[in-house]
């Protein structure tokens, strides 16, 4: 059964670096056409204004015109590499987590409704990336994963990623 989760990671003909991570309700064809249609309108929207928080808007009036009742979590960061200023908006997404030297904390301030429910605006809130910084994005099926009948959780999920905070990229997804 294909799943719902998705991500993309792309640049902006002016440099900018996009990335997004959602997750849209359910299983199968019809969430996978979801996937599918918030990645191009995230890209496609990008080109005109790169401000999470209008792209997020935009995308949640498109899924508001479908006639499904898909709802769908996403997280859309806009990064500029040279200076490492970064804007974060979230449609009720599980917050990114922000490794920064020794220290992993989650980054909640941007969280909004879910797109598709066309419950409002979303906020971009600003970061600052210093070099060796990394962002982890993640969905509920991390958190939501089970050993022994017991959820992963979003506290583990923060622990395991402060372990990671001084690796490297791949070392820390290793």
């Amino acid at each position: 059964m294909v799943g719902g989760d998705f991500h993309d990671v792309f640049q902006r003909p002016d440099g900018l670096v996009m990335a997004l991570i959602g997750d849209v309700m359910g299983k199968g064809i019809v969430a996978a056409g979801y996937t599918e249609t918030v990645r191009s309108a995230v890209r496609a929207l990008a080109l005109a204004d790169p401000s999470p928080g209008h792209i997020l808007h935009h995308v949640d009036l498109l899924l508001q015109t479908e006639e499904s009742e898909q709802f769908v979590s996403a997280q859309l960061l806009m990064l500029d590499p040279a200076s490492g200023r970064a804007f974060l908006a979230s449609g009720g997404h599980p917050p990114a987590i922000h490794l920064s030297g020794t220290d992993a904390r989650q980054l909640e301030k941007a969280r909004g409704p879910l797109l598709g429910l066309g419950e409002g605006r979303f906020r971009a809130d600003h970061i600052t990336l210093e070099p060796g910084d990394a962002i982890i994005f993640y969905t509920d099926g991390l958190t939501e994963a089970r050993r022994d009948g017991h959820f992963f959780g979003e506290k583990r999920a923060l622990s395991v990623a402060g372990d990671c905070a001084d690796l490297l990229a791949q070392a820390i997804v290793d």
